[in-house]
């Protein structure tokens, strides 16, 4: 997710067609280096499940969490659901503006 405005990456994020219990080691790494090299410092794992504990660590400066977009709900709703929890979780200065049309 980056600002258009500016081209300055605003968070990773990475869907993982998978439903486990905890976030994976190597899936929290592989958002660091995502965040790294984007130079950004927000990243979100987004899983089809609510993990049974929901992930949030900082490594240095950035932050990784975990978000839900569940599969199993009519996916216009839980795409709202998920980016109203996903624009909770960002910084209000950082979160793009969204028009009253494209909600």
């Amino acid at each position: 997710m980056y600002d258009a405005a500016t081209g300055k990456t605003i968070a990773v994020l990475d869907t993982k067609y998978k439903a486990p219990e905890l976030a994976g080691y190597t899936d929290i790494h592989q958002m660091i280096s995502y965040a790294n090299t984007t130079k950004c410092k927000q990243a979100f794992l987004i899983y089809p499940k609510d993990l049974t504990q929901p992930l949030g660590v900082k490594s240095d400066q950035i932050r990784v969490r975990s978000l839900t977009f569940s599969l199993d709900d009519n996916l216009d709703r839980a795409g709202q659901t998920f980016l109203k929890n996903l624009f909770l979780l960002i910084p209000s200065e950082l979160t793009p503006t969204i028009s009253k049309g494209d909600r």
